[in-house]
């Protein structure tokens, strides 16, 4: 049993290099908006859901959602979301405050 452990940690290693390798050099850009005192906006995020940001608040996203199981977004402040349907995703917002 001790010698299967030592045989698969190679191909463990091996298939964990492969993952960083292919998804390390890929960077995401991020993109922020502000929404100044009085005033609201609404900006449409790259899955086509809707985001009316309210006045003096932020929110951060990446320029494309590149997991289709997640869609990270951070926001400072209030916003109020249209989110269009994804069954196989969900929204992880992340309360800055």
């Amino acid at each position: 049993m001790v010698v299967l452990v030592l045989v698969g940690c190679p191909v463990v290693a091996a298939g964990f290099g492969l993952y960083l390798a292919r998804f390390a050099s890929e960077e995401i850009k991020y993109t922020t908006t502000t929404a100044a005192r009085g005033v609201q906006k609404t900006l449409t995020l790259p899955d086509g859901s809707l985001v009316r940001l309210n006045a003096e608040s932020s929110i951060t996203f990446p320029e494309q959602f590149t997991s289709s199981d997640t869609r990270d977004i951070q926001l400072t402040g209030e916003a109020f979301f249209e989110v269009k349907r994804d069954d196989n995703g969900r929204y992880n917002v992340f309360l800055i405050n």
